[in-house]
């Protein structure tokens, strides 16, 4: 729950620092390691390399680097929040959600100090969209 109240709080830039670190424990740490997979230890391979435990990360990385969610009164996706974050030294993300109404993308990068930010929702939908501003990153 840390993950998501921080993002929800505004505070995706802690989350970034978090996951980013390279020391252990840190989910860093595990791609320093050469790990493809989450390991069931912080500090090297354990018996299982293939853990969900930590796939709350991912919730963070759709939902606020990417910017896809569901709107708070949506059903099944029928309507949207898009609305990226980009974070850190993050110069690009990218994602796509299959939901039962189509797939849902989104994918952008920052240059030169300017952010391009391609979407893409399916006919049957509605969406509320939130470009960043260049001081809304942290």
């Amino acid at each position: 729950m840390l993950v998501q109240a921080l993002a929800d709080g505004g505070r995706s830039d802690v989350v970034y620092r978090m996951i980013n670190r390279t020391d252990p424990p840190g989910y860093g740490h595990m791609l320093k390691l050469g790990f493809k997979t989450l390991s069931e230890r912080w500090d090297k391979p354990g018996s299982s390399m293939n853990h969900c435990m930590f796939g709350h990360i991912q919730e963070w990385f759709q939902q606020s680097v990417v910017g896809i969610r569901q709107a708070s009164d949506g059903i099944a996706f029928d309507r949207l929040l898009l609305r990226p974050e980009p974070v850190g030294d993050l110069t690009s993300a990218s994602g796509h959600y299959d939901s039962v109404r189509g797939r849902i993308e989104s994918r952008w990068r920052i240059e030169n100090g300017r952010f391009y930010w391609r979407v893409r929702r399916t006919a049957n939908t509605t969406a509320e969209v939130y470009v960043p501003t260049a001081n809304a990153t942290k």
